[in-house]
């Protein structure tokens, strides 16, 4: 056996405990994903586990894609209710970053062609729209204001209802 000189032993020490280091980072920042996921996952109906429903496509949030729209809407939802029912678009939209902070990609982050707004607030904004068209947001409230209506607040309850069982 050749012996390795010290130095070199302690050079890769110290690479295998940054690397370790790093690793774990990395766990932390998957098992962050994977709770803010875990929230966003409609009920299973179809008798498959939820393991395998999220196995059977591709996936934004581990490609570091753009994150989809709605998956802004819970978040939306939820950050009007904490806020009071209503509020501003800033407002509801820095609750809804803190929420969503471990899904969005670096991707989501970067500007829009359009403006100088990150495209997952832009998302965000087209969510609204959405959800306003079904009611779930009052679509009368004045330019800026973001407001929950009861069927939205229903639809809410009903949506972490069905999370829980």
């Amino acid at each position: 056996m050749i012996p390795i000189p010290h130095d070199e032993l302690l050079k890769t020490r110290a690479f295998l405990q940054r690397r370790i280091a790093e690793l774990d980072g990395e766990r932390e920042v998957c098992r962050a994903k994977l709770k803010a996921v875990e929230t966003l996952l409609p009920p299973i109906t179809d008798g498959r586990s939820r393991g395998e429903a999220a196995s059977s496509g591709n996936s934004a949030f581990l490609n570091d894609e753009q994150t989809p729209g709605d998956a802004f809407r819970i978040p939306i939802l939820e950050a009007l209710v904490e806020i009071g029912g209503r509020g501003r678009a800033d407002e509801v939209l820095r609750v809804v970053e803190a929420k969503m902070k471990a899904l969005l990609t670096p991707k989501d982050y970067e500007k829009v062609p359009s403006g100088p707004e990150p495209r997952w607030r832009n998302w965000a904004r087209w969510e609204r729209k959405h959800m306003t068209q079904e009611g779930l947001l009052r679509g009368d409230s004045p330019h800026g204001i973001w407001e929950i209506t009861q069927e939205g607040r229903k639809w809410l309850e009903n949506r972490k209802g069905r999370h829980r069982s």
